[in-house]
């Protein structure tokens, strides 16, 4: 058990294994609404699905902070797959991340849970957990900011730190609402333009439509056919996509038949003249809608854009429902970038102590580039 104090605030740590999860999760719930956390990898559903999948694979702990007799923090502590484990590097995630790469559900927008006034104090504590375990690196994935962030930061600012950002694009529809446009008002000359183009060509087939899965049987039939169009877009470029992993598939099964009850999760179909055109399958949190996997039908007319029809549909979509904005998280591809009205930030990093081993890793990695670029 870790002690720190920060503004004479003592913070107590107390480690739960995974399996604790039930005894916990009253304390998970609260902090997550009083945190105003806005996180869907960080809710209870989906943190409960992830443990279900991955528990027993992982092991990962459940860390929950105390502090003047009430909980002010918590967060998962995994024992993450690395692709080179074959040199036994000991990796922690933080948090519902740190599954073989194969299998990775992409969390994001990642945090310290914390009770507001016990961020810093709730990170300190972290720190001093983290300083007295074994461990070789520590990945932080998909973190967007704030005290538990920069806190460590700082406090391994000694250690090497790989850090890797991306955007998270997105479309602010609350400002799009109170303006009264449609979502494709919103868009550039040029874009509005192709997306009318593509538009008349689909309806040439039949009347577009865009329909949301009604019950619990649609959407998982919905989420077998996304997954099968993604795979066979992946498999005509020769690759595999995350569809082929089965633990992937059975954790979205789980997550959706604990979440869809509930609405907090979205499946949508868009087809013209009763072709499907492409799926999409979205997360909701806080009244927030973030885009999270898609499967389009691709004929063999190149001049359709079946991507750029789905995804304006769904985000008409989301806008006449009245959420406040359409999150296509992380990843800089063209259609993010254009299709929305703005963009925040995700950190990816790895911290490292300084190991022999991962002395040696950094080295076969400089060969293996020397060797590519060479070959190239």
């Amino acid at each position: 058990m870790a002690i720190a104090v920060l503004q004479d605030r003592k913070v107590t740590v107390a480690v739960h294994p995974w399996s604790a999860w039930k005894q916990v999760s009253p304390s998970w719930s609260e902090l997550l609404v009083v945190s105003g956390c806005s996180s869907f990898s960080l809710s209870e559903t989906w943190v409960e699905t992830w443990l279900e999948v991955f528990g027993r694979q992982l092991q990962p702990s459940i860390l929950i902070f105390e502090g003047e007799g009430q909980v002010v923090g918590a967060c998962l502590l995994a024992n993450a797959k690395t692709p080179h484990a074959i040199l036994r590097i000991k990796r922690l995630s933080l948090n519902a991340c740190g599954e073989p790469g194969a299998d990775t559900t992409y969390a994001e927008y990642n945090d310290i849970l914390s009770r507001p006034g016990w961020e810093s104090s709730v990170a300190e504590a972290l720190f001093e957990e983290l300083a007295i375990r074994k461990w070789d690196e520590i990945a932080l994935e998909g973190f967007s900011g704030g005290p538990a962030y920069r806190i460590l930061k700082e406090k391994f600012a000694d250690l090497k730190f790989d850090e890797v950002q991306h955007p998270s694009y997105y479309v602010d529809l609350a400002s799009i609402r109170e303006s009264g446009m449609d979502f494709e008002m919103t868009l550039g000359k040029t874009s509005r333009k192709h997306l009318r183009q593509n538009i008349r060509r689909y309806s040439a087939l039949g009347d577009l439509r865009l329909e949301p899965a009604r019950n619990l049987t649609e959407a998982l039939a919905m989420l077998e056919e996304l997954g099968d169009l993604s795979q066979k877009r992946w498999a005509s470029r020769g690759r595999f996509g995350i569809f082929t992993s089965e633990r992937f598939r059975a954790f979205h099964r789980i997550l959706i038949e604990k979440s869809f009850p509930r609405g907090t999760v979205q499946l949508l179909r868009v087809s013209a003249g009763g072709q499907t055109v492409g799926l999409v399958y979205n997360l909701i949190h806080r009244g927030r809608v973030y885009f999270y996997q898609c499967g389009y039908h691709y004929g063999p007319d190149k001049r359709l854009s079946p991507g750029t029809v789905t995804l304006s549909q769904a985000i008409q979509y989301c806008l006449e429902q009245g959420y406040a904005d359409y999150d296509f998280l992380s990843g800089q591809s063209s259609y993010k970038q254009w299709l929305s009205t703005g963009s925040r930030t995700l950190s990816w990093v790895v911290i490292r102590r300084p190991r022999l081993r991962l002395q040696l890793l950094d080295g076969l990695r400089r060969i293996k580039l020397q060797l590519t670029t060479v070959n190239n």
